[in-house]
């Protein structure tokens, strides 16, 4: 067939009205359908800029808060030192951020990383956070962002805390190596006062020979409510405290020949002690021209003691070469500010002119 040929057989099916899949009647009247308008602002945001909700959260298996961080895409954390108990190990974006150097952390928008850490600078161990509470995640990748201040060379990773539930729970899940999850979680309150109260209870053996005996006690209380109708506030307060066995590093080739099992110790002795305890009070007002003024205060109160042994036996043939790490600490800072949002050259913007401090008092 020529391609005239075709052109003409095309026309002529276009034409003739036997060939419609489904002939109009003219007496059924149309149906009208309302004009549908969708307007939104879009945000200035990069790809590397992401908020993971809560939906998400949830279909993760649950037992520490690093779960959530393997929603983020290029992003690891693991564990590192033959147990649970002290921070994580963080990856993002290839850099090795240790315990926290490199990534900075923040549960509604206060700062999580302690500066001049006993076991490492920017230490952000994130087991006082109970992942059920948590609404979101945001996500901002690389260091262009300067109100995050310190530790954001990779990234920067804020945990964002649910007001109320619409239901409460009680959870209660077990597993090998005797572990055991205990959760409760309610809103008193939901009105004009929104309230969140969430209690944890985690231990652990672990597959290790020398038992891990990990304990995890988390408490969280917030309370939320507006006095105007252009405002709100939230108080806040979490407590951590956490006890483990550590069964440490162990050369290969003790593995290798046998003389030692891979879940096994050459110092019974290591592990830990933590405890954690903060307050926050958060506050802002939306003004008629689309700023907001803001207003953040918080406190920490924060103490660890780790015991560890890198090299066993070989400085010390008797006793060993274990050493411990003390911190203590308390934490207070706070900021405050102005933003509005606007346009500059027809693009949406948001100027902000604030003020924060924090100090840590180390000893």
């Amino acid at each position: 067939m020529t391609r005239a040929m075709t052109f003409v057989l095309a026309l002529a099916l276009t034409l003739n009205p036997w060939g419609k899949a489904e002939a109009h009647d003219p007496d059924e009247p149309e149906l009208e359908v309302p004009e549908v308008a969708v307007i939104g602002e879009k945000p200035v945001a990069a790809s590397s800029q992401q908020f993971i909700p809560d939906k998400e959260i949830v279909l993760q298996p649950q037992g520490r808060p690093a779960q959530i961080l393997r929603l983020i895409p290029g992003m690891l954390a693991v564990e590192h030192s033959g147990g649970a108990g002290k921070a994580d190990q963080y990856f993002l974006r290839g850099f090795d951020a240790d315990h926290g150097t490199d990534v900075g952390f923040f549960l509604d928008g206060m700062p999580i990383n302690l500066r001049s850490h006993a076991h490492g600078q920017g230490y952000a161990d994130l087991n006082f956070i109970i992942p059920e509470t948590i609404q979101g995640v945001e996500v901002n990748k690389g260091a262009y962002l300067p109100e995050y201040g310190d530790f954001v060379t990779a990234g920067a990773i804020n945990f964002r805390t649910r007001q109320v539930l619409k239901e409460g729970m009680v959870q209660a899940a077990g597993g090998e190596f005797s572990t055991q999850r205990y959760m409760l979680m309610f809103s008193p309150t939901k009105e004009r006062v929104q309230s969140l109260f969430a209690a944890e209870g985690y231990y652990t053996n672990g597959p290790y020979i020398n038992d891990n005996q990990y304990v995890r006690t988390n408490v969280l209380g917030k309370i939320t409510t507006y006095l105007t109708g252009r405002d709100e506030l939230s108080v806040k307060g979490t407590f951590l405290y956490s006890r483990w066995d550590g069964s440490g590093e162990i050369p290969l080739r003790a593995v290798t020949d046998g003389s030692l099992n891979r879940f096994g110790s050459i110092d019974p002795y290591e592990g830990g002690n933590t405890l954690r305890t903060t307050g926050q009070m958060d506050y802002h007002y939306d003004t008629t021209s689309g700023g907001q003024f803001y207003m953040k205060a918080y406190g920490q109160y924060y103490r660890l003691d780790l015991f560890t042994n890198f090299t066993f036996f070989l400085n010390d043939p008797v006793n060993g070469d274990g050493f411990a790490q003390f911190d203590r600490r308390a934490i207070y800072g706070g900021e405050i500010g102005f933003k509005q949002r606007g346009e500059i050259l027809g693009m949406p913007s948001i100027g902000t002119v604030g003020f924060q401090t924090r100090v840590d008092d180390v000893h």
